[in-house]
């Protein structure tokens, strides 16, 4: 596997929480690395590039610097020759070898995260300080964060099996989704690129299944919990403010002006949702969660969040057979 050095002389610490000081150090990228020249370049999530005089990297539609934390708007453009840097695999400082260390460095898929020298790893374009990570059966990582004194996945799940091995269908087909009467999962618009950072979308036949579809120790959100949450922020009028990514990296432009803060960590991502006849619709305006609460034989309990609001949406009206995303607790 080659390994590409390069040496880091800007001074992230302005930016991290922590308050950690960075001298320089090594860079190590492990997979494939392609470098570019491109002035006037589309941001594509967790592509870093080099402009000259400032180290950025790419957060949905934006550039974020590396250096001082600033939002490059693309409207602004670049000046002189950018060279992207795209890297497929993990990016790490030092030898990896699968325990963090501080002042480590990666990409999760949605955002860049360093180990801190207080034990956790914190968000370098969220500045959202996580308090754990968890490893579902296909060897997917998420990071958690503690929720009202309890541990909350901050990604979407993107499992294709149960916890037990056992494979959950993939449905492509818009009449099968329609029909099923079983657990099965698609990617939004059964396109792949958005696995990261959307996740999967899931009927609730997955979700409900005894089979669990949560990494083990782990289980889906209860209805009752997260109405918990809503209430100790603000009730259902304002709590989206609080659990929504903020910034318009993945959410579409509000020109409303709600204004979403993610406070809590939560880090609601609008993946869209698949409806019952098949169709999808919302991705970048809506994100939709299953509960683990059935209502009766055709509906049961979700949650939700749209763009232009600050409000969150309890639902016990949603179609066992949408296809929304998950988010897993630990039990």
């Amino acid at each position: 596997m080659n390994k590409l050095y390069l040496l880091l002389v800007c001074c992230i610490s302005s930016i991290l929480v922590c308050g950690k000081s960075f001298g320089q150090g090594l860079v190590e990228i492990q997979g494939a690395l392609k470098i570019a020249a491109s002035p006037n370049n589309t941001p594509e999530d967790g592509i870093i590039r080099w402009t000259g005089t400032d180290l950025q990297v790419a957060n949905g539609s934006d550039w974020i610097s590396l250096i001082d934390g600033s939002f490059i708007e693309p409207s602004g453009g670049t000046t002189g020759t950018s060279h992207i840097v795209e890297i497929d695999g993990p990016i790490v400082v030092g030898d990896y070898d699968g325990t963090p260390e501080e002042g480590m460095i990666r990409w999760t898929g949605s955002d860049m995260v360093v180990w801190s020298n207080i034990g956790k790893w914190i968000s370098i374009l969220r500045g959202v300080v996580y308090d754990g990570e968890v490893t579902d059966v296909d060897g997917n990582t998420y990071l958690t964060k503690m929720i009202n004194g309890e541990e909350w996945m901050t990604e979407n799940l993107r499992t294709t099996r149960y916890n037990d091995g056992t494979p959950i269908p993939q449905v492509t087909i818009n009449s099968l989704w329609s029909g099923a009467d079983y657990g099965a999962w698609c990617w939004y618009n059964n396109n792949q690129q958005y696995e990261k950072p959307y996740g999967k979308l899931y009927n609730y036949y997955a979700v409900e299944s005894s089979k669990n579809i949560c990494p083990t120790g782990w289980r889906p959100a209860s209805y009752l919990e997260i109405l918990s949450i809503f209430s100790d922020y603000g009730g259902n009028s304002e709590a989206g403010k609080y659990l929504k990514e903020a910034g318009y990296a993945h959410w579409e432009y509000d020109f409303l002006g709600s204004l979403a803060n993610n406070s809590t960590g939560f880090t609601a991502l609008p993946g869209g949702l698949r409806k019952l006849d098949g169709n999808f619709v919302h991705l970048t305006t809506r994100a939709w969660y299953w509960t683990g609460r059935e209502i009766d034989n055709d509906y049961s309990a979700s949650f939700g969040f749209q763009s232009y609001s600050d409000r969150a949406y309890p639902s016990q009206t949603s179609n066992k057979n949408d296809g929304y995303s998950v988010r897993c607790v630990k039990i």
